[in-house]
């Protein structure tokens, strides 16, 4: 009896796929740090996490108190782009009709945008980033432990 298995490019290529997603989701092997002018999650190798990522991995290490302060820092992101993104698009093109046409230039609709975009900022750098920090501190102060318990064994 003959057992004949192949393995086609398509197969190969999903098996492939699952296999690096499985690993990315790891949380085991993902060591979270941070920048000091804006606060951002890297894996080991220096590629950036989303917050999706960011909350499976604080997940799957069972913390639920990091995971919730991604998800707020995930939710005041959002939160900021809403208001900060028409903001800007509304500065630009004051700017932009300003350049083509100086007469078109409205200044309040200028000073809104410029308003927009402050609250933006106020809203990520008082509410996103400290959920942020203290998400990052407690899943490093955990893999931290986790890994000082299994070198003393």
């Amino acid at each position: 009896m003959t057992f004949k298995y192949t393995l086609s490019l398509p197969k190969l290529t999903l098996a492939l796929l699952l296999t690096l997603s499985l690993h990315m989701c790891h949380a085991q092997d993902t060591l979270i740090i941070h920048n000091k002018l804006e606060i951002q999650a890297l894996t080991r190798a220096g590629q950036p996490l989303k917050f999706k990522q960011l909350i499976a991995a604080a997940e799957a290490e069972e913390l639920p108190e990091a995971a919730k302060h991604f998800k707020r820092a995930r939710n005041y992101n959002l939160l900021g782009n809403v208001i900060g993104l028409p903001g800007a698009f509304l500065v630009g093109y004051q700017l932009g009709s300003a350049l083509v046409a100086p007469s078109n230039f409205n200044t309040g609709i200028f000073v809104a945008g410029i308003g927009m975009v402050g609250v933006q900022y106020t809203l990520i750098a008082t509410t996103r980033d400290p959920n942020m920090r203290k998400g990052i501190a407690i899943y490093n102060e955990a893999l931290h432990q986790k890994r000082i318990k299994a070198a003393s064994e």
